[in-house]
């Protein structure tokens, strides 16, 4: 019923306000739905939202959908690390995240929405960003290349664990 989108805005000493806005399908205007809330993702049922807020490690949280309580934060990464684009695997058994130092040394990684058992799925310590799922297993995702090339579009089976390069045109074999 709703579209939700991130917004980020500077008031007037230069600081950033950052919030989940929501407005109804059927139209209508755009209201706060988190305030503080950054990169967010719905589980595919809709049931369930996870988001990170901006604060040291970005914490990343767990709340179902129209809950009045207190959302529950399930993450934070290591001092001097940063978690970015949370998404929900298809069968919402796993929220998958790319972790690192922003913004060359990012892997992605993926635990239980109960915060459990957090595992790194890639080691590209490279630009990664945007991992959005194609079917249950496959994982696209951009980034660069050991050699720093890129970006280019990868992908990863989550059951397998192994990271390819997606080639297009002609590929150099010595």
């Amino acid at each position: 019923t709703l579209v939700t989108f991130w917004a980020r805005r500077l008031d007037t000493s230069q600081q950033s306000e950052i919030s989940l806005w929501a407005v109804p399908v059927l139209g209508g205007s755009p209201r706060v739905y988190l305030d503080g809330g950054a990169e967010f993702a719905w589980s595919d049922d809709g049931k369930r939202l996870a988001y990170h807020t901006p604060g040291p490690g970005d914490p990343l949280f767990v709340r179902d959908a129209g809950q009045t309580s207190p959302p529950t934060q399930i993450f934070s990464a290591p001092p001097g690390l940063h978690s970015h684009f949370p998404i929900w695997s298809p069968d919402g058994a796993f929220i998958y995240f790319v972790q690192g130092t922003v913004p060359d040394r990012m892997d992605i990684w993926r635990m239980r929405p109960t915060g459990e058992s957090p595992e790194r799925i890639t080691h590209h310590v490279g630009v990664v960003t945007y991992p959005v799922f194609l079917n249950q297993r496959t994982l696209p995702y951009g980034a660069t290349d050991r050699d720093g090339s890129g970006p280019s579009l990868h992908t990863v089976d989550v059951e397998e664990g192994v990271p390819r390069r997606v080639n297009a045109g002609v590929d150099r074999f010595t």
